[in-house]
Parts: C-alpha cells; structure tokens; sequence
C-alpha cells in the first residue's frame, strides 16, 4: 500500500516517502516483561528447571549446566 501511494504521488511530479515506525515493547522501557508469558525473553527458577528436565527427557547424556548454558 505504501509503495502505491508513493507511486501515485511520483505519477503526479511529487516526492513522498514513507516512513516506518516500528513499535517493539522490548525497547519500551514502561512495558511490562510479565506481560509477555510464555514468550518471555527471561527464563528462570521453576520455568528454567522445569525446561531442563523437558531436554534432559530427550538428551539424557547432557548436563544440566550445559543446558542451561543454552537456554539463557
């Protein structure tokens, strides 16, 4: 859509760009992280053991510390 209007202001001999604005909460400094659940950036406590066990489930050989190394 933005490049049609643009077009159609180039058709008409006028310049005119459109500008994105790109909203992200991760860089709001009022957002609030608890508001993102699951999708969370920062895993800790029960929610980090709890997915420790679930690839120890699949990898047993691996230890936890390596795990949790490449979770967080």
């Amino acid at each position: 859509m933005a490049n049609a209007i643009s077009s159609c202001f180039h058709a008409c001999g006028e310049e005119y760009s459109v500008e994105k604005i790109v909203v992200d909460p991760l860089y709001d400094p009022h957002f609030d992280r608890q508001l993102l659940g699951a999708c969370s950036l920062e895993v800790t406590g029960v929610e980090l053991q709890s997915l420790i066990s679930q690839v120890k489930d699949l990898l047993p050989e691996l230890p936890d510390s390596y795990i949790e190394v490449n979770l967080i």
